[in-house]
């Protein structure tokens, strides 16, 4: 219950905040941002690469937070665990598998 209430709340702010940039910025301006979002929060990475969404954190204010991950390197960012060449052969459905003879 106490989620639920969270999120009416983060809706209700999220609401209040646009209406302010409407009245100061015009009608436009909420909009504008809401499709800077759209734009923003669909990552093309490549297959198996993580999205670290900078973007969004930018857009959202939170960059400038400093936490946990910012400092001890996070294992699911490390590029050495990647096959990338596996996972673009999959994502693109290529079966290069030699034939034997």
């Amino acid at each position: 219950m106490t989620y639920g209430f969270c999120l009416q709340h983060e809706e209700l702010e999220r609401k209040r905040k646009y209406m302010t940039l409407a009245h100061t910025y015009g009608s436009a301006m909420p909009m504008n941002m809401e499709l800077e979002k759209s734009f923003i929060g669909h990552s093309l990475r490549l297959p198996g690469l993580q999205s670290t969404k900078l973007g969004m954190e930018v857009l959202e204010h939170k960059d400038l937070d400093f936490g946990f991950q910012n400092y001890l390197n996070p294992v699911e960012f490390s590029e050495s665990q990647i096959n990338l060449h596996s996972a673009m052969e999959s994502k693109l459905k290529i079966n290069l598998k030699m034939p034997s003879f």
